[in-house]
Parts: structure tokens; sequence; C-alpha cells
């Protein structure tokens, strides 16, 4: 797996990219390559750390030489995250970004598009608490069953913003409802045999590893250098392009774009309580083949819960940070991470004094 970091129309790869900046020279690289915008002023990102918000959404998918099939499409594709602390044993539950029928290979796609249900968002938090956590991004072809679809549908009919969440091979979460998923979706939620599948680790406080930055950021398999393909990065699509033609790439090499922002989002907020619903699922739920049940009340318990958890979080560190020198480094790491587990309390009378 190989991840590269956009800068303008050009791609770092993330080592090299973590060595610039240690030496001072990303800042002055960044302004010499990124060229003047084609279509109007970009919306430019917002700086990304512990404390602060945190976005990441796909951006641009590329098929490359997938599906394989006989007549160059299958009838469907479906495309998964998930993101967990490197601290958690437990696997977090896979977040469904998008299923789309007939896909042929070398397609390149915005996920998703306007006519269809999906939504790019892989994970939002309004304050950022976990220094290091790994995220995988998968995408698997197959002729899906109707009912699976619709399931699907009428989950992200539900969701609106936020993805929906496969709990077990039988469940689907969205905000609202529960509902089952039948068949072989769900068995290849599970079986791990997506053809592409990427993970890269995100820690912004872990030795040896570089320090996530906030824009466009590039994943795709090992053994693919875009620049030895004679390709740079589009900043106004999001894609690979050819530097000579400027058409887009076309070569075997999947490829996803995904996009790292800090800025605060209200319409993601109930993000969270999904996702833990979805990984808690089992032990409250009993439902039966083709039935959906409401989620709200657990929604909400689940709510209470996390604000729990950084309420008693945030009020044990706020011994340490009474007895941390004023104005010291060490008080100002503590009192960052204290202001962002105050700021994941989503009920005011639960948030410390």
């Amino acid at each position: 797996m190989a991840l590269y970091k956009a800068y303008g129309n050009q791609l770092v790869d993330s080592r090299t990219a973590m060595t610039m900046v240690a030496r001072g020279q990303m800042e002055r690289y960044e302004r010499e390559v990124a060229p003047p915008p084609t279509r109007g002023e970009l919306t430019p990102f917002v700086e990304i750390g512990i404390g602060k918000p945190l976005a990441i959404e796909i951006r641009h998918l590329y098929t490359g030489e997938f599906p394989k099939a006989i007549f160059g499409y299958n009838d469907g594709m479906l495309v998964t995250s998930a993101i967990r602390s490197l601290a958690t044993f437990n696997a977090a539950p896979r977040a469904v970004n998008m299923l789309k029928k007939k896909v042929a290979k070398h397609t390149n796609l915005s996920v998703p598009v306007a006519t269809e249900d999906g939504t790019p968002l892989i994970y939002y938090t309004p304050a950022l608490t976990e220094t290091n956590t790994v995220m995988t991004v998968e995408f698997i072809f197959d002729e899906f069953p109707k009912e699976a679809i619709e399931s699907i549908a009428q989950a992200f009919s539900t969701a609106a913003a936020i993805p929906i969440f496969a709990a077990k091979s039988t469940y689907l979460v969205a905000a609202g409802v529960v509902t089952s998923l039948v068949g072989r979706l769900g068995e290849h939620l599970f079986d791990g045999r997506a053809p592409f599948s990427v993970t890269e680790s995100l820690s912004f406080l872990r030795p040896g590893d570089s320090v996530p930055q906030q824009g466009f950021h590039l994943m795709t398999i090992d053994g693919f250098d875009p620049e030895a393909a004679g390709c740079e990065f589009k900043q106004d699509t999001g894609e690979l392009v050819y530097a000579s033609s400027g058409a887009p790439y076309d070569g075997p090499h999947p490829y996803i774009v995904f996009s790292l922002d800090g800025r605060k989002n209200d319409a993601y907020d109930k993000f969270s309580a999904t996702a833990a619903s979805a990984a808690l699922l089992e032990r409250f739920y009993h439902i039966g083949e083709g039935q959906e049940q409401p989620l709200d009340i657990l929604m909400d318990a689940v709510g209470l819960y996390n604000d729990w958890q950084f309420k008693e979080k945030a009020e044990a560190l706020k011994a340490k940070l009474d007895a941390a020198e004023p104005d010291s480094e060490e008080y100002d790491r503590l009192k960052t991470q204290y202001d962002a587990y105050v700021a994941n309390i989503q009920k005011e009378d639960l948030k410390p004094n």
C-alpha cells in the first residue's frame, strides 16, 4: 500500500513529506507547486490536530483493472470503510459508503454521485482525542440481491449526511433504524476477499510516523508510482491525470483519494453514536429476517454513554492539569486534551464546570 499527499498538482509520498516537514521545506514547496485554481477559488482546507475537528471523506475513486468479469462489468460495486484507534483490539464496524450498479473497468467516480444513495463520509469528530488510528477502505464487486440493495437505499434515506454501518453480517444501522441485511452482500462484507483493500495509519503522536496534514491524500496498492506513470494530481477535480495531456489516468492500478479537514460540521454530529450503536447492536436486538426496528432510544442511550465516558476522562485529566506548571509545554498538552474531551460531550449539562 502506498500513500501520497497532494501539494498543488504534485504528489509526495508520506515518508518524503515527513522529511520535508522536519526540514522546514514543505511550506515553501507547497507555494511553489500549487497552480492557480481552474474553476474559481477553491475552498481552503482547515488545519487538523489533537483537539480540533476532523472530517475524513472519500473524494475520488478509480477502479483500475477491476472488476475482472467476463464482459467487463459486474452488477454492483460496494465501497466500505472502517476506522479505529490503535489501542482498540476489537474490529470497528464497517461504514457503507456506496452501492453502485453495473461498474466497468477503468471507471472514475466522485463518490457518490448526486442521483444515487451514499455518502463520502468515513469519519467525523468535533474534537480529535485519539492520537493514533488506523483506517481501511475497500471495494468489492458482485451481483447483489435486489432485497439487499433496497435495504441499503432505505437505510441511507434515514441516515442523511452520515454513513450507515454494518454491525454484523445480518444488520445495517442508520441514524434512526436498524434493518436486516440479506444474502451474499452480508457475506462479502465480512469474508475479507475485497479485490481492493488499503489500510493507512493516521498517527499524530507516534515516533517514526509522519504527522497527517490537512488536504488531499491518495491511497493505492504497492508497486504503483504515479510519477513514474507520468501522472499528476488535478486539485480541482481530485483525480489523477496524465501530465502530458491532462486526460484522466486509465491504467490498471486502482486508487482512492480522500481528504482530511478540520472544519466543524454540525450535520455529522450523529456519526459517533451511530458507529457505537453498530458495534453494540448484537447486545440489544434480536431481529427477524426482513424486519426493521427504530433505533432512536438506543442511539440516545449510546450518546449518553459516550458523553459520560468523555466526562470521566476530562475529570480524570483535570487533576493532572491543575498540578501542571502554567504556561509549560506539559500544561498546554494537557489543556488541549482536556478541551478535546469536553468538546466531544454533546449534552451541555454533562460538561464539567
